[in-house]
């Protein structure tokens, strides 16, 4: 029996460019899948499947193709294996990978606007936090007082109101929370493509009157409930939203180095150095 990539004359033909079109497809599908997954973990376990799903396929079309030579197969693994960088550099380009067009980031602050006044209708204790508040505090400046390279608007409220958040917000018709998830969005297609999402995180108190939460990689965030409350406003949205009493010790707790703009973890990080859609002075953009 021929070996995967032996050229045989019995195999079922199909020209090089054929093949090279199915690859640019699979390379496509390979995108959008993970959009629509809200949860950071899953989206790349999400990821994972769809590159062994594509890996198959071109192995198989290969297997029935005329190619002697595995340069070819060795070139459409490369494609594989670099089309998710590949199509973040070009959404780079075309959308609003690094930096949020202004017509999305009205959308998230109507989202947010409404979770806040959601969260406030149930008397539930709730804070700008993270990338949001770092927007509010070092961007005041900029379009709704957002980071213009942040993608999702982060409210933290205390984990033992977190029952009556998932309540409050599943009673509004307005408002999606997909279970397990700790994101809300509109429940709309463009939403998810866009990746458009009011972002929860909890915490809790403990002993020293200290308050812990861990981030998305799982790294613990503690500072003094004092650096909390009482909570002040700082307008973010275009309106005062609840913000810790001491936003710069948060800010500290959360960053570190907050002071010093720096692009998210991660391919954002990497692809836009190279080339991003941010109208922004060369002086503001991020390390």
């Amino acid at each position: 029996m021929p070996s995967l990539f032996e050229f045989h004359e019995h195999s079922k033909l199909l020209p090089s460019r054929k093949l090279l079109l199915l690859a640019l497809v699979f390379s496509v599908l390979l995108f959008f899948p993970p959009a629509f997954v809200g949860d950071h973990n899953l989206k790349l376990v999400t990821w994972a499947l769809m590159i062994l799903l594509e890996l198959s396929a071109i192995a198989w079309v290969a297997s029935h193709t005329s190619m002697r030579s595995s340069g070819m197969v060795v070139a459409l693994g490369a494609l594989i294996l670099l089309s998710p960088w590949l199509i973040v550099a070009v959404s780079s380009m075309l959308s609003h990978w690094c930096c949020m067009r202004y017509s999305h980031l009205e959308r998230l602050c109507d989202l947010a606007t409404r979770t806040s006044a959601t969260l406030d209708a149930a008397n539930i204790t709730h804070w700008i936090c993270w990338g949001t508040l770092l927007g509010a505090v070092r961007h005041g400046d900029q379009p709704f007082q957002a980071v213009p390279w942040e993608h999702d608007f982060d409210i933290c409220v205390f984990d033992k109101d977190w029952p009556r958040v998932v309540a409050a917000v599943r009673s509004d018709p307005g408002l999606f929370m997909p279970p397990p998830s700790m994101a809300v969005m509109d429940g709309t297609i463009r939403s998810r493509i866009a990746r458009l999402y009011v972002d929860f995180s909890r915490f809790k108190p403990m002993r020293g009157g200290f308050l812990e939460s861990r981030d998305h990689h799982h790294v613990l965030v503690r500072f003094p409930e004092s650096d909390l409350l009482p909570l002040t406003t700082r307008q973010a949205c275009n309106l005062d939203m609840p913000t810790p009493a001491r936003a710069e010790n948060v800010l500290e707790a959360f960053f570190h180095d907050w002071q010093t703009p720096r692009w998210p973890h991660g391919p954002t990080a990497v692809t836009c150095r190279i080339i991003h859609d941010c109208n922004l002075p060369e002086d503001q953009l991020p390390m």
